[in-house]
């Protein structure tokens, strides 16, 4: 889906699961970007890339929430607060989370069980 232009929402929540590698990356979401109870899954690379990505709300990572693999937001922009609590981050062969050059304009919570 990468630079795929969403006005509203997008919800991949409520035991969403993904294997293999999820992208988003250029994509512009008008509304929040919601995964909370969620598993993203590539313990042998990208689970979730948004490089370049802009989330004009709230960037919800929370109640549940788990990857086994990287989540990539380099040079992202997220408008509103991105909250990752009650979440697991996992990845065996290298960086879990990478936000190089992301800009979040409001709050970051992390709560992390585990990186």
């Amino acid at each position: 889906m990468d630079e795929v232009k969403v006005k509203g929402s997008v919800f991949l929540n409520d035991r969403f699961s993904a294997k293999g590698e999820v992208r988003l990356h250029s994509a512009v979401i008008g509304g929040q970007l919601i995964c909370s109870d969620a598993a993203f899954a590539n313990e042998n690379g990208l689970a979730l890339v948004m490089d370049e990505a802009e989330v004009k709300g709230r960037v919800f990572l929370n109640d549940r929430f788990s990857v086994k693999g990287e989540i990539r937001l380099i040079g992202a922009v997220i408008s509103g607060q991105r909250v990752c609590s009650d979440s697991a981050f996992a990845n065996k062969d290298g960086k879990a989370l990478v936000m190089d050059e992301a800009e979040v304009k409001r709050s970051l919570f992390l709560n992390i069980d585990s990186v």
